[in-house]
């Protein structure tokens, strides 16, 4: 049976720490618009927004998506799909590492990440971090739009830092896009710009750093990754929300042992993102490819040993 890692996924509700329902039992999906079933079904060829008018509806649809991703739900995804394992993002303060954790403890097959809290003093945030690592976080993601900290932040250093001192990934989300209308919500949609991923890659040069979305989605931006990086060779890409056409690109831009399988759940099911892979190695006629994307690039950097 083929083994899978899904590099890219998230438990519970990365938008407002206010709900969480991450423990939540027998939620059924619900029925409203779903932007983001329509493009995973036209494999990745379609636009998520055709229109701004649009954006309500698929933040909307982000949010109930987040509601229904209880651990009882991914447990059920992970073996519908023959899932191995798979990554679980927190996006401190909406949901934490202590989280992420306990669904681990339900599940072994959900590999904890931790996120670092900038509101502490760096001494504080930084010795938090070394006692997830003890505790079994498997790397650090970084959302900039979302906790509203740029990658040039000093904080944003010392947390890359800590976590690459014991040898483990760093994803960062990539694409300087928006997830709120509602004004309270401080955010800085530019700092997702790719352009901040390729600075903070350039200045880690021997880290293992992770673009989310292969750079980001916004149009461009892995051709811009891949020449921003030339010349190095610590960073990865994730394939959420790609089709096979992207992911050959991504193969030839940066590598075939530098792709990662990933969904971005529950944003994506495992049923599109999966085909889109196969079909990728399908078109490169290189079977191997899709055990590499699949499991064996990221069980490197995982540490992960058959």
């Amino acid at each position: 049976m083929r083994k899978i890692i899904d590099f890219h996924a998230h438990l519970g509700d990365i938008f407002h720490a206010k709900k969480n329902t991450l423990w939540d039992q027998n939620v059924q999906h619900g029925d409203y618009p779903n932007p983001f079933i329509v493009q995973e079904e036209s494999g990745y060829l379609d636009p998520l927004l055709s229109n701004p008018s649009e954006l309500q509806i698929l933040i909307d649809a982000g949010q109930y998506l987040c509601w229904e991703n209880t651990v009882q739900n991914m447990t059920k995804k992970l073996d519908d799909f023959n899932i191995t394992y798979t990554n679980v993002f927190p996006i401190h303060p909406n949901n934490t590492f202590e989280e992420m954790l306990a669904a681990s403890k339900v599940d072994p097959r959900i590999l904890p990440f931790t996120s670092a809290d900038y509101s502490l003093p760096v001494d504080e945030m930084v010795a938090k971090l070394k006692s997830d690592v003890k505790l079994g976080a498997r790397g650090l993601k970084i959302h900039p739009i979302i906790q509203n900290t740029r990658l040039a932040d000093p904080r944003v250093h010392a947390a890359v830092e800590t976590i690459a001192s014991f040898n483990l990934p760093i994803l960062s989300h990539c694409g300087a896009n928006d997830y709120y209308i509602d004004k309270p919500y401080k955010r800085d949609p530019e700092a997702g710009d790719v352009k901040y991923f390729i600075e903070l890659a350039q200045t880690y040069p021997d880290i293992v750093l992770v673009a989310g979305h292969a750079g980001g989605l916004m149009g461009g931006e892995m051709e811009i990754l891949a020449e921003g990086i030339k010349g190095l060779h610590n960073v990865y890409v994730d394939t959420s929300f790609r089709g096979y056409a992207d992911i050959l690109k991504a193969v030839d831009f940066f590598g075939a042992d530098k792709v990662l399988y990933g969904t971005d759940c529950p944003f994506s099911t495992h049923k599109g993102p999966i085909k889109q892979v196969e079909l990728a190695a399908e078109k490169a006629q290189d079977p191997k490819l899709a055990d590499m994307i699949f499991f064996e690039n990221a069980a490197k950097i995982l540490h992960i040993y058959r």
